[in-house]
């Protein structure tokens, strides 16, 4: 069997395997877009190493792959690297000199369903085909919407006149759910336009069929209270290990100071 059509086997495997739970959303959304690789041969029976650096440079551990994968991970110099915590006290004496903290996942409430606010600031999807708005945001922001739009991901942006002022977007999707990564600039904060850019984004995504999932970590404590000011609850945990370098926008995307 050529290499290519094995690896996507082995990928596919894996995702099936995996809950389609907020826990393994970014996971499996590497998987099942073909975007993420299998780090290292043979370590199926100890866990695997899934990265993607499409848009951001992400690592997800799963289960706890031998210490020679996780090296050879690690030096593709991820900005950030995923752990669940049934795996995490065998994987920590491997990530020293990263820093460690716990990301919280969110669901929407039962019955809660997002959609633009009336009167709330205009909103519209955003596509590779015009891309001059990006000029003003800063260069970690314009790589980053420009790779996704680039991919086609969804996105929407919420507007001051004609100006892009906030942006949400779905890095990863599985079969039911995408994760909410959103980010305002600077000087259009704490106007309630992150909001308004997810629940709008969130409308489009249900047309599809798919469910927001928010995540945060622990220490984000403006993250958290618009989560749920949104209506979203937390559900599940997983650890996240970032090297301090790291400019990851993953459950850091739902910045609260963004709101």
């Amino acid at each position: 069997m050529p290499t290519a059509a094995r690896d996507e086997r082995m990928r596919q495997r894996l995702a099936a395997a995996l809950p389609d739970a907020p826990r393994w959303l970014e996971t499996r959304g590497m998987l099942l877009s073909g975007r993420g690789r299998l780090v290292g041969r043979g370590s199926d029976a100890e866990g695997h190493a899934v990265f993607d650096d499409s848009v951001v440079r992400l690592l997800s551990l799963v289960g706890r792959p031998a210490a020679a994968v996780v090296r050879e991970a690690l030096s593709l110099r991820p900005n950030a690297v995923l752990v669940q915590e049934e795996d995490d006290a065998g994987l920590r004496p491997l990530l020293v000199g990263f820093r460690r903290e716990i990301a919280i996942l969110h669901r929407l409430t039962d019955g809660i369903r997002l959609r633009p606010l009336a009167g709330g600031p205009p909103c519209r999807l955003l596509s590779a085909a015009a891309t001059g708005w990006l000029d003003r945001w800063p260069e970690a922001q314009r790589r980053e919407f420009g790779a996704a739009l680039a991919l086609g991901l969804p996105m929407a942006g919420a507007l001051i006149g004609e100006e892009v002022a906030a942006v949400c977007y779905a890095c990863y999707e599985t079969g039911t759910l995408w994760d909410i990564s959103i980010d305002t600039r600077e000087e259009h904060r704490r106007c309630g336009l992150a909001s308004s850019a997810v629940r709008f984004l969130a409308a489009h995504q249900a047309f599809r069929g798919l469910e927001p999932a928010w995540g945060a970590v622990e220490t984000n404590r403006p993250s958290l209270t618009m989560a749920a000011s949104l209506g979203f609850r937390p559900v599940e945990r997983f650890v996240v290990y970032e090297p301090e370098r790291s400019t990851w926008s993953g459950p850091r995307a739902a910045r609260g100071d963004e709101s």
